[in-house]
């Protein structure tokens, strides 16, 4: 959580910066796009506009060493995540035991990297991964649910739970697999 606000603070930030030179900032392209890119190679969508003389001519900027002549006026935004797939389970028709795994999904379409999960059984569940029998636990749900977590989860993967405390018999899961 502190990762996401000091990132949004540093966004926010570069919404009204104008920075001389490149000494700070790195442009480049990753695909179509302009990206703005730091030392730790995180890269953000920008739109990149140089000032131009009178006559509408871009200005260079030099590559170093402040002596460009020139300034750069950066905005950046935090791509949003895009949804992978949805999984809902209600206890009362498919109930979750401490037993055997119920699955969610047989196969994600594409890889997760993120998931966000709200429960409201009263217990503590585990999110596994893995074709039946061979199932790998990779998160505890807590009563309430986990909120948001970063967890890498490839495409192609099955995805099911399993009650860890009791049987989860009232209330419902649902979970939200980013990319």
């Amino acid at each position: 959580m502190i990762k996401k606000i000091l990132t949004l603070f540093f966004i926010f930030s570069l919404l009204s910066i104008s920075a001389f030179a490149s000494d700070n900032f790195l442009f480049g392209g990753k695909g179509a796009a302009n990206y703005l890119f730091d030392n730790a190679s995180h890269y953000w969508a920008a739109n990149i506009c140089m000032t131009t003389d009178g006559n509408g001519n871009a200005i260079p900027i030099s590559s170093g060493g402040g002596g460009g002549g020139g300034s750069v006026t950066v905005s950046a935004a935090i791509p949003g995540r895009s949804s992978v797939a949805l999984a809902r389970n209600v206890y009362s028709s498919t109930n979750v035991t401490t037993s055997a795994y119920v699955q969610l999904i047989s196969s994600l379409p594409a890889a997760v990297n993120e998931v966000n999960i709200f429960d409201s059984s009263g217990q503590l569940l585990v999110l596994a991964v893995g074709a039946p029998g061979f199932e790998v636990d990779k998160l505890y749900i807590t009563p309430g649910g986990t909120g948001t977590v970063d967890l890498a989860i490839p495409s192609g993967s099955r995805i099911a739970i399993k009650a860890v405390s009791a049987n989860a018999t009232t209330g419902f899961l649902a979970i939200s697999f980013l990319q």
